[in-house]
C-alpha cells in the first residue's frame, strides 16, 4: 500500500489508466491521519482544479472531509483519471492508499 505525507494546503495527484472495458470503474481505499478530501477527476476537470475554478468530481464522497474512504466509481470512458487528495489541516499527514481497476 503506497504513503505519503501532506503538509497544510498541500494536495497530491494519482493518475490512474483505467483498462478500456464495457463498464469501466475504479475502486479505491484511502486512509488519512487527519481528514482530507478526495476527488476523483478528469483532465479538463483537473485543470479546473488547478486554477482555482469550480470543477465536477465523479465520485461520490468528495464533498466532506474524513480520514477514511472506500468507493467503488462507476465511469463515463477509460482511459487516464486522477485522484486528487487535498488536505487543508495545519499539520502533516502520513496518507495510505490502495487502488483497483
Amino acid at each position: 500500500m503506497p504513503v505519503f505525507r501532506l503538509e497544510q494546503d498541500e494536495y497530491y495527484v494519482i493518475t490512474v489508466r483505467v483498462p478500456r472495458r464495457r463498464k469501466p470503474w475504479l475502486g479505491y481505499d484511502i486512509e488519512a491521519e487527519g481528514p482530507v478530501h478526495v476527488y476523483l477527476l478528469d483532465e479538463e476537470e483537473l485543470e479546473k482544479y488547478k486554477k482555482g475554478k469550480d470543477f465536477y468530481y465523479y465520485n461520490d464522497k468528495g464533498d466532506r472531509a474524513r480520514k477514511y474512504f472506500s468507493e467503488d466509481v462507476d465511469l463515463p470512458f477509460s482511459d487516464k483519471w486522477y485522484l486528487v487528495i487535498d488536505h487543508e489541516e495545519d499539520k502533516s499527514i502520513a496518507i495510505f492508499y490502495k487502488l483497483y481497476t
